[in-house]
């Protein structure tokens, strides 16, 4: 598995935006690059992160466990810097 803090980085700003539109604006890149880097972060995983409607992106339970593992990862990682 080869994930990039780029991807993580990605799938944490749509998870907490709720769209692709949302995110794109808060990370300046546009929604097809977003789109690719989820996608691409799917088949690494080998899981959907999201059920996506034409309107918004839902985290799926195994989309919802992987945010949860990255936020601890991350707070983690804050802690052991202080």
């Amino acid at each position: 598995m080869n994930i990039s803090t780029r991807q993580l980085k990605v799938f944490v700003t749509v998870a907490h935006a709720g769209s692709l539109v949302e995110a794109s604006r808060l990370l300046h890149l546009t929604s097809a690059a977003l789109s690719v880097s989820i996608k691409t972060l799917e088949q690494e995983v080998g899981f959907r992160v999201f059920d996506r409607t034409t309107r918004a992106l839902h985290l799926t339970a195994e989309g919802f466990r992987l945010l949860a593992a990255v936020s601890y990862t991350h707070l983690r990682a804050h802690e052991t810097e202080a």
